[in-house]
């Protein structure tokens, strides 16, 4: 029951927190973050709110982010700028791009 719980509040938090972000105009707007940690597929941003974003490698672009051969060249800790593209409530996921809308 208080896992349930937990799980109840932090859903409520990263809608809020994707309401206020929709609000301020930050959907398609790049927005300062941090990289968390890297994985073969992409990585993870902390964007200061209650869930972090993916940052999936084809959504990756600029100098020192990817090689010509396809290998993520962040690591933890780098600063990058990001714009949200989706925030799905049900499963706290957060869809990022580096790309130009």
């Amino acid at each position: 029951e208080a896992n349930a719980r937990r799980a109840r509040k932090h859903k409520q938090a990263v809608e809020k927190w994707a309401g206020r972000m929709r609000n301020r105009g930050f959907f398609g707007q790049p927005k300062p973050a941090t990289v968390t940690s890297v994985t073969e597929y992409g990585a993870f941003v902390d964007l200061g709110g209650p869930a972090e974003g993916l940052l999936h490698v084809s959504e990756m672009e600029g100098r020192g982010v990817v090689s010509r051969g396809g290998k993520i060249l962040l690591k933890p800790g780098d600063p990058v700028h990001v714009r949200i593209v989706e925030v799905d409530v049900e499963t706290q996921r957060v869809r990022l791009t580096q790309k130009a809308g």
